[in-house]
C-alpha cells in the first residue's frame, strides 16, 4: 500500500469512567495493570481508588 499521511500519526484513545465504575473494576484495572508489567497505569489507578 502507498504511504499516507495515517502512518506518521499515532492514535490515542481517551477513556473516562464513572466513580462508580471505577470502584467496581478499579481493583481489577489495576491487578491486571501490575501483571502486564504497566506499573504507572497500576499507579493511575490506584491514585484513584
Amino acid at each position: 500500500s502507498p504511504l499516507s499521511v495515517e502512518h506518521f500519526l499515532k492514535k490515542s484513545s481517551i477513556i473516562s469512567m464513572s466513580r462508580k465504575g471505577l470502584e467496581e473494576i478499579g481493583r481489577e484495572c489495576a491487578l491486571i495493570a501490575n501483571i502486564e508489567g504497566l506499573h504507572a497505569h497500576k499507579k493511575s489507578v490506584t491514585m484513584r481508588l
